[in-house]
């Protein structure tokens, strides 16, 4: 999701002998600010690449390679990989996702009537939420209060309420505050003050001293029965413990939007799609958020407002694409 005037500061930054390597997703939602920095730059290599790059290509591997008429260009060092290891080639996501992709909406309708694993669901009214979503939050989130911070960073990671929008009745904030309430209402968590036992924090700003980041995910908890709270966030050893008291502007994050979720992944996700179309819901958030999915992908809307989605593309004029590929 870089944007423009950070790509632009990066490349500057980096020296002419170095070698810059970017891996990303073209058909993900683009960056916040200006640009659209992956699908402009890729947009070249849909002209093939240069004839001197197909015959060393070919006289390596025998694969053959689409040649375009130009003089070598970052065409020739542009890859793109095609395998997921994230959800299984031709099940339920991968033709969701493809389907997507392409923006065909009736096979995307299709697809998601063909496998209990990609489904569409109507989308509830914001007074019945407790009847469509109650089961899945209570079965996902309900144990969050009463298990050992490994478990609940492991909860964490297999399921997520994804949401559209930020704002509105289902919207981030309305969602994280209903979830919260319902699972109090419940007794499942003493969701009582700002902080308790089993509350998921996305942090939102970057904070060097501590070693947190916009966008990490961790969860109260106590390390035992009678410890202090404390925000337990995942690390390649295991988990580190933060003090409430130097933990970074941060969210609960029972619910995240989908620009958040992007970098994530789990196994399961619900994504509320809103009860209108809007400018915010368009193919690459639909697409970004149905592929942080591993096992199974619920949609929450109707027919209409996501075959509205699939129709609208993000439109970006940086002038990027233009200034590396020329105006066609």
């Amino acid at each position: 999701m870089v944007d423009l005037a950070l790509m632009a500061k990066l490349v500057d930054a980096v020296p002419e002998r170095a070698r810059l390597v970017l891996l990303g997703d073209k058909h993900q939602l683009a960056s916040v600010e200006a640009g659209s920095i992956l699908a402009d730059m890729y947009a070249g290599r849909a002209q093939g690449v240069s004839a001197a790059c197909a015959a060393r290509v070919e006289r390596l591997t025998g694969d053959v390679l689409p040649k375009s008429r130009g003089e070598p260009s970052l065409a020739d060092g542009m890859v793109e990989l095609t395998h997921s290891h994230r959800f299984r080639e031709g099940g339920g996501i991968f033709e969701l996702a493809r389907a997507v992709n392409a923006g065909d909406a009736p096979r995307v309708l299709a697809v998601l009537g063909e496998s209990p694993y990609v489904t569409l669901e109507p989308l509830p009214e914001p007074e019945h939420l407790a009847r469509a979503l109650g089961s899945v939050v209570e079965g996902k989130f309900g144990p969050l209060g009463d298990t050992s911070v490994a478990e609940k960073l492991a909860l964490l990671d297999g399921f997520r309420l994804l949401c559209a929008h930020r704002r509105g009745p289902f919207g981030v904030e309305t969602m994280n505050e209903w979830v919260r309430a319902h699972l109090r209402k419940l007794g499942a968590l003493a969701a009582d003050s700002d902080f308790y036992d089993g509350r998921p924090v996305i942090v939102t700003a970057n904070d060097y001293q501590i070693e947190l980041y916009n966008g990490d995910v961790g969860v109260v908890g106590r390390d035992a029965p009678d410890g202090p709270l404390s925000a337990w966030f995942a690390t390649s050893a295991g988990s580190r413990s933060v003090p409430l008291a130097l933990l970074p502007p941060h969210e609960t994050a029972f619910a995240m939007s989908v620009h958040k979720a992007q970098g994530s992944e789990f196994d399961e996700i619900a994504l509320l799609l809103g009860d209108r179309p809007s400018p915010i819901l368009t193919r690459e958030l639909v697409y970004t958020a149905v592929t942080r999915a591993r096992t199974r992908v619920r949609i929450f809307g109707s027919p209409e407002v996501l075959s509205s989605a699939i129709a609208s593309r993000v439109q970006r004029a940086s002038g990027l694409r233009e200034r590396l590929w020329g105006s066609e």
